[in-house]
Order: structure tokens, then C-alpha cells, then sequence
């Protein structure tokens, strides 16, 4: 009975560790992304309409996030954000200086982190314990 439970339990801290791991690299990849959307308007003068503009800014893999749900990208004149799915409660509603966005869609959380020209670089943004922050 005990083995079952130390098994149990190690297969939770281990599930949550995976977790944590895919959400950290989900994070990476948009920031990636966003980086690539402002190198795209210094190169174009512009935000790119598509992910498909980025094409030599972007690893062919990063279209999809670690759970295969497409990243996504819209502008205006002034801000771009990349945003994705995620299963839900992957990611906390508690942000700390980020911009971030956390809604539900459809049984899943949808995470926008966004920039503007006027912030220059996009902050370096950190995924632990359900919470993302700016270290």
C-alpha cells in the first residue's frame, strides 16, 4: 500500500514537473516570437500579418506549442501579441509587471503577451508554480 502511494505521489510531482517544463518552454516560445515580430519591423517597417512572414526569423517548430496548439499573432498600430491555448489552470492569473493576458476559451486558457514598439526589448519573463513574472 505505501509503494502504491510513494508511486502515486511520484507520478504527481513528476506530472507537475512536466508541466512546468512544457509551460517555461510555451513562455520561451512567444517571447521568441515576439522578439521575431519586432526584428520583422525593423527589416519591413511593419508588424507581420502572419507567423508565415517570420519564416527564417523562427525555428520551423515553433508554430505549435508543446501541447500542438497553434500560436497566434495580431497587431494594431502601436502593439503586437502572440497568444496560444493551453490546457486549463496550466497558468495562474497572478502576473507581476507583465504583460500578460490569461482568459478561458472553450475549457482551455488562452495565454497574449504582448509589446509595443515604444518598449524596446520584451521583458525577460519567468514560468514557476502556475505564475508568470518578471524575474
Amino acid at each position: 500500500m505505501l509503494a502504491l502511494l510513494l508511486a502515486g505521489g511520484v507520478a504527481v510531482a513528476s506530472g507537475k514537473m512536466i508541466a512546468c517544463a512544457r509551460g517555461q518552454r510555451t513562455l520561451l516560445d512567444m517571447m521568441a516570437i515576439l522578439q521575431a515580430c519586432r526584428q520583422y519591423d525593423v527589416l519591413h517597417g511593419g508588424w507581420p500579418l502572419s507567423l508565415d512572414a517570420l519564416q527564417g526569423l523562427l525555428p520551423e517548430d515553433q508554430f505549435n506549442n508543446v501541447w500542438g496548439y497553434p500560436f497566434m499573432i495580431a497587431s494594431n498600430a502601436e502593439r503586437i501579441w502572440v497568444e496560444t491555448d493551453v490546457p486549463l489552470g496550466v497558468v495562474g492569473r497572478s502576473f507581476k509587471g507583465a504583460h500578460v493576458v490569461v482568459y478561458g476559451v472553450e475549457g482551455k486558457d488562452r495565454v497574449r503577451l504582448s509589446t509595443s514598439r515604444m518598449q524596446g526589448q520584451a521583458a525577460r519573463l519567468v514560468y514557476e508554480k502556475r505564475n508568470v513574472y518578471v524575474p
